[in-house]
């Protein structure tokens, strides 16, 4: 991750992103971090990115030498 990512990151679990139900939008902590709501979002989702390819890689064992095209990924429900 990149430190504007684990920063994303870590405002979006401090501010309560990933509760149920959601304490503040991504619009949200944006503003509150002093960004753009795209660029908060954007590093927001390369992070969650990173997190479900390491995940993959050490839960499911994928080969991570390949792209992941996250679109051809079926979640388990």
């Amino acid at each position: 991750l990149t430190p504007e990512q684990k920063a994303a990151l870590e405002a979006a679990i401090e501010r309560g992103y990933y509760e149920e139900p959601r304490q503040q939008s991504v619009t949200e902590i944006a503003k509150d971090v002093g960004v753009s709501r795209s660029t908060f979002q954007y590093r927001l989702n390369r992070a969650e990115a990173w997190l479900a390819q390491q995940f993959a890689a050490d839960s499911l064992g994928a080969d991570l030498d390949v792209d992941l095209d996250l679109e051809d990924v079926e979640f388990i429900q």
